[in-house]
Parts: C-alpha cells; structure tokens; sequence
C-alpha cells in the first residue's frame, strides 16, 4: 500500500474516530453508539475481522493491538461499570489522542511505512499517573453483585499475576516496587 493509499484510508477513519469520542465524551452519542469496535471507523477500516489492527493509524502510534496504550481502556471499563463521570474524562482524553493522531498522520510524522518503536512495558501501556487514576476509578465503582465476586476475585488475582510478570521485564526499574 503506498502512502498515500494509506492516508486516504486513515484520515477519513480517523476522523470519524475523533466524532465518534467528542460524541460519547458530551453525552450526544447517537443511538446505540457504543465505546466498542464495532463503532469505530479505523478498526473497521484496518480489522474488520477484529484479529489483528494491521496497517491501523492508532496501532502505528503505540506499536500496540487493541487500542493499548491509548485512553481507549480507561473510558471502556468505566463505561462498562456505568460510572459515567470517569468514562466522560477518558472519552474525552481518547478524543484529544486521536486528534494529535490525526495531526500526525497529517503532518506526515505518522505513516505506514514505519514500524514502531513499542515494547510492551509498563511506561508505554501506562504513565504512573494513569495508574493512579485508575486506580480511584476502581474504588469509586460500585461493588459486584454477590453471583459475580468470586468470579471478580479469580480475575484480578490473573490481573495482579500478568502485571508483575510485565513489571518484571527487564527495564522497568522504580516502576513498581513490592510492599515489605
């Protein structure tokens, strides 16, 4: 695909993308209008089959699948616990990161004919900030319904698991420390 090609297929999708979060970050989605893949124009434009992001602009950004190390994450888990104050600020973040996306490809900065520099680390998913705030969305969500705790628990005991596992990589140092 030349540049070109690819510019003609990223900043129409990136466009839409920009719309579609400026929508859901204001509250004026459109029916049905979701945070998922199946609203968004590069995933449909670059993985209509959803198994890899291919030749995706937000994938050329981050180096990354799925959206990792976007906003995307944050706005989604909080959409999906209702809690709407905290999806409303990650949708709005996530509308601003694929403005500076689009401003990239643009500007010729982005392109498709560059592979990303993107090792999956914690600095790179995550900036300590992040963390802290997703931290406070985790305790400001409501508690699980009984039926769903001991399915909650299984789940972040894999979660904590996969965590140190990635924060023992070589590198990252002072990014994660153990309680004594």
């Amino acid at each position: 695909m030349t540049i070109e090609d690819w510019n003609e297929r990223s900043i129409p999708a990136l466009k839409k993308c920009v719309a579609h979060w400026d929508r859901m970050a204001t509250g004026e989605e459109e029916e049905e209008e979701k945070p998922t893949s199946d609203f968004c124009a590069c995933c449909q434009q670059f993985s209509p089959h959803q198994d890899d992001c291919g030749d995706c602009p937000i994938k050329r950004r981050t180096g990354l699948d799925s959206c990792d190390g976007t906003p995307y994450h944050a706005a989604n888990t909080a959409w999906a616990y209702g809690n709407e104050k905290a999806f409303r600020v990650n949708a709005e973040r996530m509308a601003e990161y694929l403005r500076e996306t689009l401003r990239m490809v643009e500007s010729g900065e982005l392109t498709d004919e560059e592979e990303p520099e993107a090792p999956r680390t914690p600095e790179r998913v995550l900036k300590p900030i992040e963390l802290k705030e997703i931290a406070q969305l985790i305790e400001s969500l409501p508690p699980l319904p009984p039926e769903w705790q001991e399915f909650g628990r299984k789940y972040a005991e894999g979660c904590v698991k996969h965590f140190k596992e990635i924060l023992a990589l070589p590198g990252i140092i002072g990014v994660y420390k153990e309680k004594s």
